[in-house]
């Protein structure tokens, strides 16, 4: 049976709960937004890969409704007068968390290597690129002085935690999953200093690491405890992979 009409239907409706989100002033419709991206995405990363663990499924599932679940409270609370029963700081603290959920970014990131491990290279691009886009924008303009010290606390954790996670990976998926997390951290101190450059630091990000998961995906390569895998690339795969992961490395001169 053919699923291209399904993949077809579920990827726009995936890229207008984004465009939705990202337009949208009203944390309800933010909210819709990424409802809609996240019930797109399953189905895609479902039909994508047959041999997909039920369970990695429903990790991502639970991880983005919670997320969501912290957003439209923290939206909605924003909306009344709750200061009698909570601080007015609270529905930022919820709207925070929610989105660091989303991001899985730490101390919300347990989820995100796990499911990076049973879903396909092209879903992982996706993953790491187009599902990160509206969660991060939504986290630089949530930004203020009553998150601002959490988020210091956040992306030095989120340093240290992808540091140690990759060197213990033999797999290359959650490998880069935790090599995404920390990318993610240097991302949101460049939005503490600018938005546009983190928004330049997202792009680039994408230019390097989608090469690198296409050709792993090529070569089918999910593991390095095979024999050297350079081996058994085409010298041209072999010589732009090198370049692509000292460039995500951020190793000179690149």
């Amino acid at each position: 049976m053919s699923y291209f009409p399904f993949i077809a239907f579920f990827s726009l409706s995936l890229f207008l709960g984004s465009l939705l989100s990202l337009s949208s002033s009203s944390w309800v419709l933010i909210w819709a937004g990424l409802e809609i991206n996240m019930l797109s995405f399953i189905p895609i990363m479902m039909m994508s890969s047959p041999d997909l663990h039920s369970e990695s499924a429903m990790k991502y599932f639970l991880a983005q409704a919670l997320g969501s679940g912290l957003i439209l409270m923290g939206g909605f609370s924003s909306f009344f007068y709750v200061s009698a029963i909570m601080p007015t700081w609270t529905h930022h603290t919820f709207l925070f968390m929610g989105i660091l959920i989303k991001l899985g970014v730490p101390p919300c990131h347990f989820w995100f290597p796990a499911v990076m491990s049973f879903i396909s290279w092209p879903m992982c691009m996706l993953l790491t690129t187009w599902q990160k886009l509206a969660p991060l924008l939504l986290l630089i303009t949530s930004v203020n002085t009553t998150t601002s010290t959490l988020l210091i606390y956040i992306i030095l954790m989120s340093s240290m935690i992808s540091a140690v996670g990759g060197i213990t990976q033999t797999q290359l998926k959650p490998l880069l999953a935790y090599s995404s997390i920390g990318h993610m951290s240097w991302m949101i101190t460049a939005s503490v200093m600018s938005t546009p450059i983190a928004l330049l630091y997202f792009l680039t990000y994408i230019i390097i690491s989608l090469p690198i998961m296409a050709i792993l995906h090529i070569n089918n390569f999910t593991t390095m405890k095979a024999s050297p895998m350079t081996l058994s690339l085409k010298p041209v795969y072999a010589t732009f992979l090198f370049i692509a992961l000292i460039s995500l490395g951020g190793v000179p001169p690149l």
